[in-house]
Parts: C-alpha cells; sequence; structure tokens
C-alpha cells in the first residue's frame, strides 16, 4: 500500500505582538484553522494581531467559487 504524500504548502504568517508569551497560542489557533481548511485569516488573539495566508506549490486545475459567503476551490473531475 503506497501511503499519500500531500502537497507542499507555502504559508506566510504575519504577526504584530506586544506580549510574546501571546505568541504561542496565536500559532495553536492558527494550526487548527489551517487544518480545517481555513486558507487565508486575520484574526486577534491577546496582544496579537495575525494574518495568514496558505497557498500550494504545486498548481492543481481549480476553480473558486462563492457559495453562501465561503470561498471554495472546485477541482474538475478527471473522470
Amino acid at each position: 500500500m503506497n501511503k499519500f504524500a500531500p502537497k507542499k504548502k507555502n504559508i506566510i504568517i504575519k504577526m504584530q505582538v506586544s506580549d510574546i508569551n501571546d505568541v504561542g497560542f496565536a500559532m495553536t489557533m492558527i494550526s487548527n484553522q489551517l487544518k480545517n481548511g481555513l486558507q487565508y485569516n486575520e484574526f486577534k488573539s491577546g496582544s496579537c494581531i495575525v494574518s495568514f495566508t496558505m497557498d500550494f506549490d504545486e498548481f492543481s486545475d481549480y476553480e473558486e467559487k462563492e457559495i453562501d459567503g465561503v470561498w471554495y476551490r472546485i477541482i474538475k473531475s478527471r473522470i
């Protein structure tokens, strides 16, 4: 059985912080949001103002559509 190799991703995090102790919780929040499929967000956590984006290194043939206020990537079927 071949193990699935996930696509490589570029993650850019921009963080403005007053207290270094707040960085750990902000990074945990970023990790959870990325694992749940969110590819872009801006939020405030404690003294941190955070924005992040995630893009894939490898190009996929997809189309982006907004459905009920949420953006989705629709990948064309090869069947």
